[in-house]
């Protein structure tokens, strides 16, 4: 059976491949995207999310608040922006002047991933910001593969 093997490298571009015995997957980005959205169903499925959510619009689901509280180490406030019917979750700690640091979180966490970063961050006098990007943490939902995208 052939193996499935991850590069990176990082130099003044960054570059990612991934292979198989079977062709370069780097340059498929619908696979990915399929990937990813087959992903996100299957946790709907195992961890009942989606029998747990309200629907906010059509195919858009957010996940009640009270399902993140007593969060450990995870006092921060919650900020909110709203791009057409999906709601996005973001950190925003630190003095408002301090030079900014955005955090962004890779597949399957959220913010809660910087939780013990944030707190030395801030005290150094940093600006962090840390979004929730969509479908997961605090962020709203997409109930369909389709809706999930990398284009803006």
């Amino acid at each position: 059976m052939a193996g499935i093997s991850f590069s990176s490298s990082f130099s003044s571009s960054f570059s990612t491949s991934f292979s198989t015995s079977s062709g370069n997957w780097g340059s498929n980005a619908r696979w990915l995207r399929h990937l990813t959205g087959w992903a996100f169903g299957l946790l709907f499925l195992i961890s009942g999310v989606r029998s747990q959510a309200d629907e906010v619009a059509p195919g858009v689901i957010r996940t009640p608040d009270a399902r993140f509280a007593n969060l450990d180490a995870y006092p921060f406030k919650p900020n909110y922006m709203q791009i057409g019917d999906t709601r996005v979750h973001y950190l925003d700690e630190g003095p408002a002047q301090g030079a900014p640091i955005l955090l962004l979180h890779g597949e399957p966490t959220w913010s809660y991933l910087y939780r013990k970063m944030i707190p030395i961050l801030t005290a150094a006098g940093h600006r962090v910001i840390a979004p929730d990007l969509v479908g997961f943490g605090k962020s709203d939902k997409y109930t369909k593969e389709a809706a999930y995208s990398y284009q803006m």
